[in-house]
């Protein structure tokens, strides 16, 4: 009679047996195309961008690469064909760190078929400094820097194998076009942003205002913009980088100042660096629609604070396509900080309107005209983040 030894063996090579089927199963299937372009099978797309860009970034590479965060997520490849004349991949993650954006623009970069990269630079991503962003789940690096995790966390795993069947059984929900594209179920209106606006300010407590005080180091954001911005593209000089500073509406940049007012000025010190960065580095063009007033006033634009509308993308595409009107002089004073001034400036005189001026407001406005009375010159900027404010 066999031993139970004997049963125990028998139990562990079916089970190895059955993991390496499942292995092979999800290798050849291989649902994120981590290892190939889908040929045999319509391809699924997954909408989870942390898992998906790796795939994309190694099989589906074009002359065009659009990066960022959600505000870059309606540059389709069909839009940005209409603008450049040339075939693009979209590699936008929403709510990404810059960390997360470079590690996918290493993998493109490595197909050695990229031309040019429209790096949509949000100062959020910034925020995060170097970290990978796992508050919606696990960052998948394994996907993206090959270990032996993607041997248990993807070749053995019973979700790789779930999706396995799902791409081999049921036709795809999406295609590259539609992937991730938010606007047709987005409503853009200037009540839509007066809304978001008043939304903001009983988000912000005292308790969640002191805890985005301690997040806020300037040299740890200066050193992530560093590396993983100006090394990468150092490294890269046969390759055009346009670096984009996407439009938010005006009261975006005013809802720093409830929030905490070394964002805003940190923010002032991004633009300033990328403005210096761009001036010495012969492959890079920096473009500033964010001193568009024509686009950050223009509230109908907008379905937030922040993220604006398809035409919006489009006019940006196009003008960057075309060359036409990239930041040019380095030196010459930063004219957003004055745009912010004079438009919140009305409202804060003569003890303010509720709208628009409520008491952090007041604050931030005050700090920021003092700094522009004393030149408003990037080195002093967070010298004004903590002047006593009046009153």
């Amino acid at each position: 009679m066999p031993s139970a030894r004997f049963y125990f063996r028998l139990w562990f090579m079916l089970l190895l047996a059955l993991l390496g089927l499942a292995g092979l199963a999800n290798f050849i299937v291989d649902p994120l195309q981590v290892f190939r372009r889908a040929s045999f099978f319509a391809p699924h797309f997954s909408e989870n961008q942390r898992y998906q860009i790796p795939g994309l970034a190694r099989h589906y590479a074009a002359p065009i690469v659009v990066l960022g965060t959600s505000h870059m997520e309606n540059a389709s490849p069909k839009e940005i064909a209409a603008a450049f004349g040339e075939p693009g991949v979209k590699l936008a993650i929403a709510g990404s760190s810059l960390t997360e954006q470079e590690l996918a623009l290493r993998l493109v970069l490595a197909t050695g078929k990229v031309k040019r990269v429209f790096w949509g630079l949000d100062y959020a991503a910034l925020a995060w400094g170097d970290r990978l962003v796992e508050e919606w789940g696990e960052f998948p690096i394994y996907l993206y820097e090959p270990d032996l995790r993607l041997v248990s966390r993807y070749l053995l795993s019973l979700q790789t194998l779930q999706d396995a069947r799902k791409a081999l059984t049921q036709a795809p929900a999406r295609g590259l076009e539609e992937l991730n594209v938010w606007w047709p179920q987005a409503t853009f209106s200037a009540e839509r942003v007066q809304a978001a606006w008043a939304a903001q300010e009983w988000r912000w407590t005292p308790e969640l205002r002191a805890k985005s005080a301690e997040q806020t180091v300037w040299p740890q954001f200066a050193a992530t913009l560093q590396r993983r911005v100006f090394e990468t593209i150092g490294q890269h000089p046969t390759v055009r980088f346009d670096l984009v500073l996407p439009p938010y509406s005006i009261l975006g940049y005013a809802n720093d100042f409830r929030i905490n007012d070394e964002w805003f000025f940190q923010r002032m010190l991004l633009r300033a660096a990328l403005r210096e960065f761009a001036a010495r580095q012969p492959n890079v063009r920096l473009w500033d629609f964010q001193t568009d007033l024509g686009l950050v006033t223009d509230f109908a634009r907008y379905k937030d604070l922040d993220h604006f509308d398809l035409p919006t993308l489009r006019q940006m595409l196009h003008r960057v396509a075309q060359d036409h009107d990239p930041v040019s002089d380095a030196r010459a004073p930063d004219p957003l900080p004055r745009q912010i001034a004079d438009f919140l400036r009305p409202h804060c005189q003569g003890g303010g309107e509720a709208a628009y001026c409520t008491r952090h407001i007041r604050c931030g406005v005050s700090r920021l005209e003092a700094w522009l009375e004393a030149g408003g010159t990037p080195e002093r900027a967070l010298e004004f983040a903590h002047r006593a404010c009046p009153g």
